[in-house]
């Protein structure tokens, strides 16, 4: 569309890349399955052949374990284990306040499916039961269940999606089974995993495609148990 093209600069972009490609003596990838995929376009058809191995270097992004090692002790993990303790005695009863959780912790935009994973949560009776479920939202100050979020310093789109997650939620009696918090920083967010994981938590990435596939390999070196997209870079790289 002229509009997208006048903003993006498609044209431009797809003729450097077409270049670069076909100048490369080696492309790096994190997964055969970008190389496959997304260097498969029929867009760089002619420019580079996404079949020949012999042109692309496979060399995925590591993990921090100076973060994320689940035997790492950082600065902020008395404070990040208090401030999870005060989460969910703020949006759970008392009594749920022993269960593990179902953490999801990636950007609210919709091809990471949040709403998905609300749906499925709310569809099983017997997950519910057994453990709560904990959104991380960035810039949320307090709880979804009150949140104004059009006076929020969010992206509309994360409003947007947080509204519908707000909605299913009325709707299905979710509240005192939904929590939500904000982590901040990667050593806030390592803090969690690991205090997560002494609380039998799991981390789930519901994404409808993940071309790599960072986060979850993250919350496995802090220990958490991973449930995952099967759908790009996580089929390989777990």
């Amino acid at each position: 569309l002229p509009a997208l093209e006048a903003e993006y600069h498609f044209a431009a972009r797809l003729s450097a890349e077409r270049l670069a490609m076909s100048r490369a003596g080696r492309i790096v990838v994190s997964t055969r399955q970008e190389q496959r995929e997304q260097y498969g376009h029929r867009w760089y058809t002619g420019a580079v052949n996404a079949t020949n191995d012999e042109r692309f270097a496979v060399i995925p992004p590591g993990v921090n374990l100076r973060l994320f090692d689940r035997s790492v002790v950082n600065e902020r993990e008395a404070g990040t284990r208090a401030k999870v303790d005060r989460v969910l005695a703020r949006d759970l009863p008392a009594s749920r306040l022993g269960l593990p959780c179902v953490l999801a912790s990636a950007r609210l935009e919709p091809k990471k499916n949040h709403v998905g994973l609300t749906r499925a949560y709310l569809n099983s009776p017997d997950l519910q039961a057994r453990a709560n479920l904990l959104l991380s939202v960035r810039g949320l100050p307090g709880s979804l269940e009150e949140a104004a979020l059009q006076t929020l310093d969010i992206p509309a789109e994360a409003q947007l999606i947080l509204s519908e997650i707000q909605e299913l939620a009325e709707a299905h009696s979710l509240w005192g089974k939904l929590a939500t918090i904000s982590l901040e920083g990667q050593d806030e967010l390592a803090a969690a995993y690991r205090y997560l994981s002494e609380r039998r938590s799991v981390f789930c990435l519901p994404a409808h495609h993940e071309p790599f596939g960072l986060a979850p390999l993250e919350a496995m070196a802090a220990g958490l148990p991973v449930v995952s997209t099967r759908f790009g870079g996580p089929s390989e790289s777990m």
